[in-house]
């Protein structure tokens, strides 16, 4: 059974970060670009609507409108193609087109559930599927524990299924569940070691934020009059403009980790790449065609 090296896997995917950050720029500013539009067209109707329900000093969430669905899905599509071009050049080296509406199945249906549970709480109504958390009795507590428990396990199993369709051209599940049965430790570590780094990342992004609203952002709230909608609006587009641009580091960051591990549970060294007639079948077996080393482009000597 292969096991995942945890450290050479973070620094692999670090040194993927940090080598290759004007590459992943270069394919995902326009994107990311696309989809900061999209949510900020989103957002400042969320805003109207809210402002609409008179609710804009009381709070609550915005209703679900036709702007927030067309911007959440832009957004998984935007980050899909992002995610899909990192996952080739780590993987096979090359930028060729992937399976971007695959990488959408799981985003989808998150956005589906919170539609769902938009529409049915309605505008300003606090309580949804699950209702008001804070009323919950305590003896809900274990349970709670044990589904979030569950899900952590499950989430780790198919950890690596997006390198998974990316490889094989479908949906395949099973396959990452296979790849990481007797690992889940090891890439617990993985995991728990990626989200301190991108813990570090968020703390400077709040710091980075916070010094560019004080310089820029803060002069436009004085223009407009201290109006509380006008405040608003510029939180919105100053938000998701400063969130997109620090996504990018942070989705290759994600991507090199699950790729890197992939590699791994498939017996390739951080810095091989699969061979592209690979990209048609579930895994790459250790004993099959031989990885093409990232250095040199020729297939590793036996």
């Amino acid at each position: 059974m292969t096991k995942v090296p945890v450290f050479r896997t973070v620094r692999a995917a670090l040194d993927f970060l940090f080598d290759r950050f004007g590459f992943v720029f270069r394919i995902a500013w326009f994107p990311m670009l696309v989809g900061a539009g999209a949510e900020i067209a989103a957002g400042l109707t969320d805003l109207q609507a809210i402002v609409g329900a008179g609710r804009l000093f009381v709070g609550g969430p915005a209703p679900l409108t036709v702007w927030r669905v067309a911007g959440d899905t832009v957004t998984a599509l935007c980050i899909a193609m992002v995610a899909v071009a990192c996952h080739r050049a780590i993987l096979f080296g090359d930028l060729r087109r992937g399976t971007r509406l695959l990488f959408m199945i799981l985003p989808m249906a998150s956005y589906v559930l919170v539609w769902t549970d938009k529409a049915i709480r309605g505008p300003g109504v606090s309580a949804g599927f699950i209702g008001d958390v804070s009323r919950w009795p305590t003896l809900w507590t274990l349970p709670i524990a044990v589904a979030l428990a569950a899900v952590f396990w499950i989430s780790t199993r198919i950890s690596v299924l997006y390198p998974a369709i990316v490889v094989t051209n479908r949906f395949a599940l099973g396959t990452a569940w296979r790849l990481t049965k007797g690992n889940f430790w090891r890439l617990t570590g993985v995991y728990v070691l990626g989200g301190l780094a991108l813990g570090i990342a968020i703390v400077l992004e709040l710091v980075i934020g916070g010094v560019l609203a004080s310089l820029f952002v803060a002069p436009l709230i004085a223009k407009a009059g201290h109006t509380l909608l006008g405040i608003a609006r510029l939180t919105i587009v100053f938000g998701v403009l400063v969130v997109y641009v620090l996504m990018i580091p942070a989705v290759a960051f994600t991507v090199a980790l699950v790729c890197h591990s992939y590699k791994a549970l498939i017996g390739l060294g951080p810095y091989e790449m699969l061979p592209l007639a690979s990209a048609t079948r579930a895994a790459l077996p250790p004993d099959g065609p031989a990885p093409i080393d990232e250095g040199q482009g020729e297939p590793r000597p036996e």
